[in-house]
């Protein structure tokens, strides 16, 4: 008997506990959705639940990147990488991939000078000599908008985006959008009309702040400027200033507390922090300095060391104007793109990976190259691919 009722206690607890695992199971999943649902909510409308039943499929198979696959890129392309989906923008396409080579969604159009920004959630794709922006997001596209007069500039940084347009009757018009959850729309939240020619846009994390460039002429040189707007206010004149004098301002942008700011002239770095106070610079031999690439905490630069371009440096500035390195490479550099905790560089002979080791950064790796390749990009685990005019293949790296 006492066997019996042992065995009877243990299979109650047991089945206490399996009731117990199962109802917490069940909150946690509730838990999860709620948290999707949130987090991706800009991303849950009905078109795009249409556009991802397309994809559901009951086969075990894999979505991370296996094998090379082909896609429309050229050496004319511009190509992102948005949540380990690889971006490829065209005059006449937008085409979305997943890692298995898998098109998750296709757009054409006819654009004359494409300019595309992005951040982890939208693509945001503009006609710089023409009137036309798009918005897209991972699974498909969000809105068209139309101006009046080109698109010069555009950021987009979670629900918001800002934009620089040409107007005729002011030289430029600033716009700040904010995505209305409610609305299920972009809805215009801030307008700045200048009569200078504004060059470069971007707006803060939380929409809060919007800063741009600006250049103008008088008597044969250029006056130009940086401005901080205040987008929850009505009044058109900016909370900070800073004139910036014998340097064409190119690109503006925030760093990732959304009170410092910084921009990209065509001699020098700027970078402030709020008020546009404490102002450290990083000046560069503007013959010399080829491109510029950035994240949310880093612009590299890469200088040629001589006239051929043979021999470049690789130099990496923080967002708040600490110089991080500066590396030499004996091969043209053709792109670069900056990962979690490498970067990675495409030269003509060797993709180069760049590493930090005990606060050292250093080439860690290389991959000779047997083909040529125009752009290269890599994914949140920071696992670089190369494309050419035909494929995507993934980069091994030599330690």
């Amino acid at each position: 008997m006492q066997d019996t009722n042992r065995d009877s206690n243990y299979y109650q607890r047991s089945a206490f506990v399996l009731r117990v695992a199962k109802y917490a199971t069940i909150f946690v999943f509730v838990i999860f959705l709620i948290s999707c649902i949130v987090i991706f909510s800009k991303d849950i409308t009905l078109e795009n639940i249409q556009l991802l039943a397309k994809f559901i499929n009951f086969d075990v198979t894999s979505s991370e990147y296996v094998d090379e696959f082909s896609t429309t890129a050229n050496d004319e392309s511009q190509v992102i990488m948005l949540r380990d989906n690889l971006g490829v923008i065209n005059k006449n396409n937008i085409s979305l991939y997943d890692l298995s080579g898998q098109k998750l969604f296709s757009y054409n159009y006819s654009l004359s000078a494409p300019a595309v920004v992005h951040d982890d959630h939208s693509i945001v794709v503009h006609d710089i000599k023409g009137n036309t922006l798009t918005v897209f997001n991972s699974f498909s596209k969000i809105k068209d908008f139309e101006y009046t007069g080109n698109v010069l500039s555009s950021d987009i940084n979670d629900n918001f985006f800002c934009v620089i347009t040409k107007d005729e009757s002011f030289n430029s018009v600033l716009k700040v959008y904010e995505y209305s959850y409610h609305e299920r729309d972009y809805l215009d939240i801030f307008t700045l009309k200048s009569s200078n020619h504004l060059t470069s846009c971007a707006i803060s994390h939380n929409g809060r702040y919007v800063i741009a460039s600006s250049a103008s002429s008088h008597q044969g040189s250029y006056e130009c400027a940086v401005h901080l707007y205040d987008t929850s206010s009505n009044d058109s004149k900016p909370v900070f200033s800073y004139i910036i004098e014998n340097e064409l301002p190119i690109k503006v942008g925030f760093a990732d507390d959304n009170i410092s700011s910084y921009v990209i002239t065509d001699s020098a770095i700027h970078f402030f922090e709020h008020g546009f106070k404490n102002k450290t610079t990083y000046t560069f031999n503007q013959s010399k300095v080829e491109n510029f690439y950035e994240n949310d905490d880093i612009i590299v630069l890469t200088e040629r060391n001589n006239l051929s371009g043979n021999s470049v440096m690789l130099i990496g500035i923080s967002k708040y104007g600490k110089k991080l390195f500066e590396i030499n490479t004996s091969d043209e550099i053709y792109d670069v793109c900056i990962g979690k905790g490498k970067i990675f560089a495409l030269g003509k002979q060797n993709v180069y990976e760049v590493s930090k080791k005990e606060n050292v950064f250093s080439i860690s790796g290389k991959a000779p190259l047997t083909s040529k390749y125009f752009s290269v990009v890599c994914d949140t685990n920071d696992i670089c691919y190369v494309l050419s005019d035909a494929f995507v293949n993934k980069v091994n790296f030599i330690k």
